[in-house]
């Protein structure tokens, strides 16, 4: 009979180690489990956190490109006035203008344009003179805005000019 009792204690001591051994592993995968999973919900936050810093970069860097092309058109229409005034001092050049008050390039253009600064050629004789005068009789066309005064005055000294100036000088 000792033997068996040997046998039933040791059958419970092996099924009592089996469970307790079932249960510990149990608490480690759940605690592993536990772990994976904040680990998990950490990185899912730094995703989160990281995906709405590159969005409001892509915001930032969209309206950083529209300034830029704002500026660029800015530049390109500075650059144009700027080539027109260029090109009025150009062909005032050896001219006295009239004193302008304009404080920009702009201003400067529309009151050269509008007071008719930009004087006719000196009279002189010859084919090079009167095609420099239709030159700039057709640049001062062009700066006049349609319907002005100044434009119909210039279409009746360039007929007055076709007709019976060319002929003079």
């Amino acid at each position: 009979m000792g033997f068996l009792w040997f046998l039933l204690g040791a059958t419970s001591g092996g099924t009592l180690a089996f469970v307790l051994a079932v249960r510990q592993g149990r608490r480690r995968v759940e605690e592993m489990r536990a772990h994976w999973e904040r680990k998990l919900r950490h990185a899912t936050e730094e995703v989160r956190q990281a995906d709405a810093a590159h969005e409001e970069t892509k915001a930032r860097l969209r309206q950083a490109e529209e300034r830029l092309q704002r500026l660029e058109a800015e530049r390109a229409h500075e650059d144009m006035e700027l080539a027109d005034v260029e090109r009025l001092r150009d062909q005032a050049r050896g001219q006295p203008l009239a004193a302008t008050s304009a404080e920009s390039p702009a201003e400067a253009k529309t009151e050269i344009a509008e007071t008719g600064a930009v004087a006719a050629a000196p009279a002189a004789s010859g084919p090079e003179t009167r095609t420099r005068r239709w030159r700039d009789i057709r640049a001062k066309l062009a700066q006049l805005p349609a319907g002005s005064s100044a434009r119909r005055q210039l279409w009746a000294e360039l007929e007055e000019w076709r007709t019976g100036g060319a002929q003079d000088g």
